[in-house]
């Protein structure tokens, strides 16, 4: 107890604490800590001294007797708070500590904008610039908050990541100009990447249909496909659709334990009936051949089962059954690919409001961006038109 008889102040640890209690959360016997000893009734209670040490160690110390005046309001100074040591609209000390750091890494405030202005791509590498867009480039409502703090306390520095923030802000166009710039930068990668897609699929696609050996499976399925649909309205077809390879697997023997596939495969590799095959209808001049080419079926369908990933995975039995995905999904890139020319067309239309602005044609934005965006308005062409000719 202090002099008045009240507790005295300790300091604190800040933790998360853990309340057990039958209602809480935590109930008796859901953690460890029941197991933990009260070490206050068995230690401080028990030896006087070593509260008594401990209270001397770790308590606050008191605050120094107020003198005479202090606290009063002075005469003339409106009552006034006392100015921050810096400017900041970060309110979270986490954020604060993480930008800071981040930011003494970068070129001073005010070399940064000119290297923005001059869109320097060797002062300012594409993380770096990946970064600013993040983190530092102030929307309007936290240049008005900036703003406002300058104009109240116009003698104070701003803290590290707002004096980053104010200077980009000073840069004529700055948000137009890093988003345009970060997008010059970093479009070919995801450009490539489609284009890549597009090419193994066109890839596959064209190993189907230059496959003799997959025709001529084909046909087998569509034999015993119309043998199983007959005297219904799905038989003698004269082809099918592909989704309905999918189906075979469905129909399974009457043990139950093989499928349509297998019978399939077990029959055109094994019966020497297929050996030797009639030449395909728009093989002209081509006359029934004699050698079993059956094995080629796998080098010209190559393209295609190198799209498939395989991997073995346990079954809810505890079994280990083989898994197949394939690894050209040609939707997800028709998505990345709409999103690449959307955001071009954004940003491009974005970049030529800023030339009816900037009249100087040494300016940065004349002289890096516009080629640059010429150059990639090709690349997204001929991405769109790679996509359109993998439908076809």
């Amino acid at each position: 107890m202090n002099k008045d008889g009240k507790p005295e102040p300790m300091k604190s640890i800040w933790w998360k604490r853990f309340l057990i209690d039958e209602c809480g959360q935590t109930r008796p016997g859901d953690t460890f800590w029941d197991e933990v000893p009260d070490y206050y009734e068995l230690y401080f209670n028990l030896y006087d001294d070593v509260e008594e040490d401990f209270k001397r160690r770790f308590a606050k110390k008191a605050a120094p007797p107020k003198k005479e005046g202090d606290g009063d309001q002075k005469e003339g100074d409106g009552g006034k708070e006392a100015a921050p040591q810096f400017l900041s609209i970060i309110t979270d000390p986490m954020k604060v500590g993480g930008l800071t750091a981040a930011c003494k890494a970068l070129p001073p405030p005010n070399n940064l904008a000119e290297a923005l202005f001059d869109l320097d791509d060797v002062l300012i590498d594409v993380t770096t610039l990946e970064f600013l867009k993040k983190e530092l480039v102030p929307d309007p409502g936290k240049l008005q908050q900036l703003r406002d703090l300058q104009a109240k306390n116009p003698d104070t520095r701003f803290a590290l990541p707002e004096s980053y923030m104010w200077v980009i802000a000073r840069v004529p166009a700055y948000e137009v100009r890093i988003n345009c710039w970060l997008f010059a930068r970093s479009y070919e990668e995801r450009q490539r990447k489609c284009m890549t897609a597009y090419m193994a699929f066109q890839a596959v696609m064209q190993s189907l249909r230059k496959s003799s050996n997959f025709k001529k499976f084909l046909g087998l399925v569509l034999c015993v496909g119309n043998f199983l649909n007959g005297g219904t309205n799905r038989g003698q077809a004269d082809g099918f659709d592909m989704d309905a390879l999918n189906l075979l697997e469905t129909v399974k023997d009457s043990d139950g334990r093989r499928n349509l596939i297998h019978w399939l495969i077990e029959r055109y590799f094994t019966d020497p009936v297929f050996r030797s095959l009639p030449a395909l209808k728009n093989e002209k001049g081509s006359t029934p051949g004699t050698g079993d080419d059956r094995a080629k079926l796998f080098d010209e369908l190559k393209p295609f089962f190198s799209a498939v990933r395989r991997r073995f995975e346990k079954s809810g039995d505890g079994r280990e059954q083989l898994k197949k995905q394939v690894s050209v999904s040609i939707e997800d890139y028709d998505l990345l690919a709409n999103q690449l020319r959307g955001e071009f067309d954004q940003l491009h239309e974005q970049l030529q409001q800023c030339f009816q602005m900037v009249e100087d044609p040494a300016d940065s934005m004349r002289t890096v961006l516009q080629p640059a965006f010429q150059k990639a308005q090709k690349s997204i062409q001929q991405l769109m038109e790679r996509k359109a000719q993998v439908r076809v």
